[in-house]
């Protein structure tokens, strides 16, 4: 019984020493299973940990209905259908005349003029000059206007690059299975169709402002 009793102390005093040592970071063994059955949380990681780790796994979620929807069961192909809908035709066709004045501009990333243009400085420069005002970057560019079901010219069309599930370049869809925007790989504005592989693989969500 003593030999126990000494044991049982030297293992108070083992934890004591812990705590006092690492503080709150520490959790025992017991305190781990504890935590694991009734917050279904990992037993080797704190409960503050795991709060952490839950808050980054809520901002890795997709904001977008078509995200959440490629996020839950698998990516959406690139839309392909033309939207019914009447949408002002003059309008799309005097910024597909103002976009296509872009072509061979050099791409720069950063850069918002002739001397050289990124993808979301294109697009933002495109729409201006018809008076509508879209942010600086592309994934800002993505919360403006509503999702497209249905591809129509003019729409805007998002696609991830670095970051999974975010917007890293975007363009303008000019119809007949065609975009215009400022490709870095090409180095400049160009029309290349958008259902090679790498926008297949990379497309996220299409927007229409019209």
């Amino acid at each position: 019984m003593k030999k126990v009793k000494y044991v049982g102390a030297v293992l108070a005093s083992l934890v004591l020493a812990f705590n006092v040592a690492y503080g709150s970071e520490f959790v025992s063994p017991i305190r781990q299973i504890i935590n694991y059955h009734k917050y279904g949380q990992d037993v080797y990681k704190d409960p503050i940990l795991n709060i952490i780790e839950k808050s980054k796994v809520e901002l890795e979620k997709p904001q977008t209905i078509s995200e959440l929807v490629r996020y839950s069961v698998g990516k959406p192909p690139i839309p392909t259908k033309i939207a019914s809908d009447k949408f002002d035709k003059k309008l799309v066709q005097r910024l597909i005349e103002i976009a296509k004045q872009y072509l061979g501009t050099p791409y720069r990333f950063g850069g918002t003029s002739r001397y050289g243009i990124d993808c979301s400085g294109f697009t933002m420069k495109v729409f201006d000059k018809l008076g509508i005002k879209l942010p600086r970057t592309a994934s800002e560019q993505a919360h403006v206007g509503k999702l497209a079901i249905n591809l129509k010219p003019g729409d805007l069309l998002f696609f991830k690059t670095y970051r999974k599930h975010h917007p890293g370049h975007v363009g303008i869809y000019i119809g007949h299975g065609l975009m215009i925007d400022a490709s870095s790989a090409y180095g400049k504005v160009v029309i290349e169709p958008i259902n090679q592989p790498y926008f297949r693989k990379h497309f996220l969500f299409a927007k229409s402002l019209f």
